[in-house]
C-alpha cells in the first residue's frame, strides 16, 4: 500500500504529501514509542490533512476547520493566558487568524492518562497568509501513476509547486519545557502546520527526468 511522505529542502522549501512506500504500522508504532520518552507537550494538528499537512482545493471554499491538539505530557500543566487559554509563543500571523476564529474548547485523557486540549477553529480562507519563502508540493492523483512511480516515488518540478500558509503553534508547559513539534521535531522551522492552497490534483507525467524534488 502506497503512503504519503514528506520531505523538505534545506533552502527552505517544504515538500509536502509525496507518493512512496513505507511500512506504515511499523513507523507508527516507533513515533508513539519516542513520544513516551518526551518530557514537553506535544502540538500537532489532526485535521485538516495528516502528518502536519493539509489543501484547500476548491478556491471556492470559504472556510477550513483546523483542529490542533496539545498534550501535556508531564501533567503539569500548560501555559495560559488571562482568558485560561493555551498561550503560544512565537506565533506567527496565521496563527493569530487561527486564534481569533475558535469555535470549540475541550480537554479529554488520551490511552496513556495525559490529558489533551483540543482547540477547534473555522478559519476564512482569504484571511491567511501566504508564505513567501515555503512552497509545498501539490497532493497527487493517485490513479494517474504507473506501478514504476507507485514502487519509486515521483519527481516534482519547481513551477509545480504550491504557495502555503505555515502555522507555528509552539506552547510551553508550567515546568518552562517548550512544546515538541510533531510535524518534525529536529527542524525548528519547519511549521506545526502546512496548509497549501491548490487548483487540483498533481498528474505526473509518465516519465519524467528533469525535475528538482526527488521521493527516497
Amino acid at each position: 500500500m502506497c503512503r504519503k511522505r514528506k520531505m523538505y529542502w534545506l533552502i527552505p522549501v517544504v515538500l509536502a504529501s509525496i507518493l512512496g512506500l513505507g511500512a506504515g504500522g511499523k513507523m507508527e508504532q516507533e513515533k508513539v514509542a519516542k513520544q513516551e520518552d518526551l518530557h514537553r507537550p506535544i502540538v500537532r494538528v489532526v485535521s485538516p490533512g495528516g502528518e502536519g499537512t493539509g489543501f484547500v482545493l476548491d478556491h471556492g471554499v470559504s472556510k477550513i476547520l483546523v483542529t490542533l491538539e496539545i498534550v501535556d505530557v508531564e501533567d503539569v500543566g500548560i501555559v495560559t493566558d488571562d482568558s485560561g487559554s493555551p498561550r503560544f509563543f512565537d506565533k506567527n500571523g496565521n496563527v493569530d487568524v487561527f486564534l481569533h476564529h475558535i469555535v470549540s474548547k475541550g480537554t479529554y485523557t488520551d490511552g496513556r492518562g495525559k490529558t489533551v486540549i483540543q482547540l477547534v477553529s473555522e478559519i476564512p480562507i482569504d484571511q491567511l497568509i501566504a508564505d513567501k519563502d515555503l512552497k509545498m508540493t501539490p497532493p497527487v492523483d493517485e490513479k494517474k501513476l504507473t506501478k514504476q512511480q507507485r514502487e519509486e516515488g515521483i519527481e516534482v518540478p519547481r513551477d509545480a509547486m504550491l504557495e502555503m500558509a505555515a502555522f507555528f503553534f509552539r506552547v510551553k508547559d508550567r515546568s518552562g519545557a517548550t512544546s515538541w513539534n510533531e510535524a518534525d521535531p529536529k527542524n525548528e522551522w519547519v511549521p506545526t502546520f502546512s496548509l497549501g492552497f491548490a487548483s487540483g490534483l498533481y498528474r505526473p507525467p509518465q516519465q519524467s527526468k528533469s525535475s528538482t524534488a526527488t521521493t527516497p
